[in-house]
């Protein structure tokens, strides 16, 4: 079982609020490296495979270690917990896509929005998710990650996969 590059990365040229890959490939499993730099507001980031915007996703996720947040039956996987002006976030999922199976899903972020410097803890996130497409639940063969409302991402954030079978 070997790790290869999986679809074309997704590198920011100007501000935007979305990376994505739209041309993976099927692989049963898959791990996505987003690096996000801030441009304005306080983006939380969220995922959806397919563009699948439908309430097909459950949740869970915490932030610096604390208490859980919970959503069944969404639109969307938020995970990360909003970042502040200047910040810098760096987000790890891991997820398995078998062909038939709901999809599930672990995240990690982190970045610095409690300041910069030895002298500030980095803040912290961390999740799990499934999805389910459907009656058949086929392989996604794309993922899309979002800052939400009209926050922006800048130039040089970047999104890429890794895949394996």
């Amino acid at each position: 079982m070997a790790w290869g590059k999986n679809g074309t990365p997704d590198t920011l040229t100007s501000a935007n609020k979305t990376t994505e890959i739209t041309d993976l490939t099927a692989k049963t499993f898959n791990v996505f490296l987003h690096h996000v730099l801030k441009v304005s507001g306080n983006p939380f980031t969220w995922l959806n495979y397919d563009s699948d915007t439908a309430s097909r996703y459950a949740r869970r996720r915490n932030k610096n270690y604390g208490n859980d947040t919970t959503d069944e039956t969404t639109n969307k996987v938020y995970f990360g917990d909003g970042m502040s002006s200047g910040d810098v976030e760096f987000n790890l999922v891991y997820s398995i896509n078998i062909d038939g199976e709901e999809k599930l899903g672990l995240s990690w972020q982190v970045n610095n929005r409690l300041g910069t410097g030895a002298g500030t803890l980095p803040s912290s996130g961390e999740g799990a998710h499934k999805y389910n497409n459907g009656a058949s639940n086929p392989q996604y063969t794309a993922i899309n990650l979002h800052g939400d409302s009209s926050n922006l991402w800048a130039t040089n954030t970047n999104l890429s996969a890794l895949g394996t079978d």
